[in-house]
């Protein structure tokens, strides 16, 4: 059995791809036994890692609504409307189930998703929430929980227009959870 390193880079928690997946074996343990006794009763597995590729599909999607914006304004405004988080207050609702089950539905037939266009089709580790009075600033939050243990880490999107152009600023948190 062999032993392997391996060296990735983290980026806001983000796995980057400069240097991943590049495992060497350490020659040095490479032909070394493996001699350890586990009792199962006293063995308890660690909880998973969050799925860091769930925060990134949820600042894929804030970044894809941010490009429609100048295309999806109303009278040179944002979309007036407030939409509670969707498809529901957290993905762990299920018992545990850390992801939201594919469900466009759920996306259709609400005011504020329908006049920006947003819904998303497949399963996924965030929930959205839209707020904008019709005027000038549009607040778009990503919620995630991707551990489960009720702390949330969200991705705050704040779109203003000064001077009739849409800018957008993107708040993370300080972990991922």
């Amino acid at each position: 059995m062999a032993l392997v390193r391996t060296s990735c880079a983290l980026v806001l928690g983000l796995a980057t791809a400069a240097g991943c997946g590049q495992d060497e074996i350490l020659p040095e343990l490479a032909d070394a036994a493996v001699d350890a006794e586990v009792d199962a009763e006293e063995w308890v597995d660690p909880p998973p890692p969050p799925d860091y590729r769930q925060t990134y599909h949820a600042i894929q999607m804030l970044v894809a609504l941010e490009a429609r914006l100048p295309s999806l304004l109303v009278n040179g405004q944002f979309p007036g409307g407030v939409q509670g988080f969707t498809p529901g207050a957290t993905c762990c609702a299920a018992g545990g189930v850390t992801r939201c089950p594919a469900n466009p539905a759920a996306w259709t037939g609400l005011q504020m998703w329908d006049a920006l266009q947003f819904r998303i089709d497949g399963s996924h580790g965030y929930v959205f929430s839209a707020f904008s009075l019709g005027g000038t600033t549009l607040t778009i939050t990503a919620r995630g929980d991707l551990d489960c243990d009720g702390t949330f880490a969200d991705i705050v999107m704040t779109c203003t227009l000064p001077g009739g152009v849409v800018s957008c600023a993107v708040e993370f948190p300080d972990t991922f959870e």
